[in-house]
């Protein structure tokens, strides 16, 4: 049997939802025509299944995360399931009837609605046992739940000869493990959270209770000592900016060395999460197309990947001068291409090919940044068609203080950048006061 990664490991791999305990009394809740003994022969069935889950996956080189075996005694047990989710790369919900309404599930339902914001290809698939019909979960207070009724479900009949037995139980298993894909997603925001964690692991257990109050969660029941770091790093992961600010000053003076890398993580999150994700998903358009216009006002617009990613590495801004004169369109793409082709290490004699193959097969995507202001649209225009010419994969952000309609019509889509509502010089206000913790400088380039 597969041996699962504990919590402070990086990942918990597929993280499993379900309602496998047998309810007794006035909880069972027995359906039309149906016994004591078939309920419970139903449940038998559910524990197989996850028993078969397990090795399952661990033939395919997965581990998988069930609250039954990686929920140490003292944890407290919404949190464990939090940080599980979080740190995991693609969901099993096992649905029967009893799931159709449980409290746990539906919470687990809404962690894993939040992870497909963070990561659009965060794969989920819902398993109905039990009798259950796609219609009976679509309806139901879980199917309704973190989207999950938009989901495609894989049904398994409860009536059929033999559906209830270990055999059965394995061959759904594998039908299982087989739809998830190949390489796993790249759990990005999981790294997020073990970085922070690592970062802020030296501050004394008090000083972490005290942050964990100010991004507004509750320290009163027991915690294992080892988790709380992640804990506090898994609620600035969700947190606003004004609340990273006053978790990180709590913080600062406990953290040594390590608090500009904390900066350098929680500055991006004064980006809406949901104009983040809109540019990332320009980077699955087709390649002649992956353009996205940022208006950005005054505000750091690279955070916006930064935030997209949950991560600050591999993103490089390069920002270019004005050129004036007759040729002004060979010289911006030059000065263009010279530069992508630094950002991208490319050799000579690579070609326009030879890009598009390398990021295809390491998955990177790639943000050019371009300040737009003060170029002519129709130089524009030229140079980004040449430029999409010889860079295919990359990701073109024409980024201006406020909106251009020229510009709009050049991209994809048009996002305006802001932090909530809060107004521009506020959000700068606050992102000069982190940059001040500690009297580290150079965190932000404006």
């Amino acid at each position: 049997m597969a041996t699962l990664p504990k919590i402070g490991m990086t990942t918990t791999g597929i993280f499993i939802s379900h309602s496998a305990r047998v309810r007794t009394g006035e909880e069972m809740q027995l359906r039309e025509g149906e016994t004591a003994s078939r309920y419970r022969a139903r449940k038998h069935f559910l524990n197989q299944l996850l028993e078969a889950l397990e090795f399952a996956f661990a033939e395919r080189g997965r581990d998988v995360w069930l609250d039954r075996r990686n929920v140490a005694v003292g944890e407290v047990f919404d949190r464990a399931i939090c940080l599980a989710v979080i740190r995991s790369y693609g969901a099993v919900v096992v649905a029967d009837h009893d799931a159709l309404t449980s409290g746990w599930m539906k919470e687990e339902a809404a962690l894993l609605g939040l992870m497909r914001q963070l990561v659009p290809d965060y794969p989920i698939k819902i398993a109905l046992v039990g009798g259950v019909s796609e219609k009976q979960f679509a309806t139901s207070p879980l199917g309704r739940t973190g989207g999950l009724n938009s989901l495609s479900c894989l049904h398994w009949p409860d009536q059929s000869k033999g559906s209830r037995n270990r055999e059965s139980a394995g061959k759904l298993a594998k039908d299982i493990a087989a739809w998830f894909p190949p390489m796993p997603v790249d759990p990005a925001q999981a790294r997020w959270v073990n970085d922070v964690a690592f970062f802020i692991r030296d501050a004394p257990p008090h000083i972490l209770d005290e942050a964990a109050q100010a991004l507004h969660v509750s320290t009163t029941d027991p915690v294992l000592p080892q988790d709380k770091p992640a804990l506090v790093a898994a609620a600035l992961l969700g947190s606003t900016l004004q609340e990273a600010y006053d978790a990180v000053q709590i913080l600062a003076e406990f953290v040594g060395a390590r608090l500009t890398s904390v900066k350098d993580r929680v500055t991006p999150l004064w980006v809406d999460l949901d104009d983040a994700r809109r540019v990332m998903e320009v980077a699955g358009d087709e390649p002649n197309r992956r353009i996205v216009h940022l208006v950005a006002g005054n505000l750091p617009e690279h955070h916006v990947v930064q935030r997209g990613r949950a991560q600050r590495d591999g993103i490089r801004v390069t920002r270019f001068s004005g050129v004036a004169g007759e040729d002004m369109r060979e010289q911006l793409l030059e000065r263009y291409e010279n530069g992508l082709r630094t950002a991208l290490n490319m050799k000579p004699d690579e070609t326009p090919g030879d890009v598009a193959h390398h990021l295809s097969r390491s998955r990177r995507v790639v943000f050019a940044i371009l300040s737009c202001d003060d170029i002519d649209p129709r130089v524009l225009r030229w140079v980004l068609r040449e430029l999409m010419a010889r860079f295919g994969g990359v990701v073109f952000a024409l980024v201006t203080r406020r909106p251009a309609t020229a510009l709009r019509r050049l991209s994809t889509t048009t996002v305006r950048l802001s932090n909530g509502g809060q107004e521009e010089r506020d959000t700068i206000a606050l992102l000069e006061d982190i940059q001040e913790l500690g009297d580290a400088p150079g965190l932000l380039d404006f």
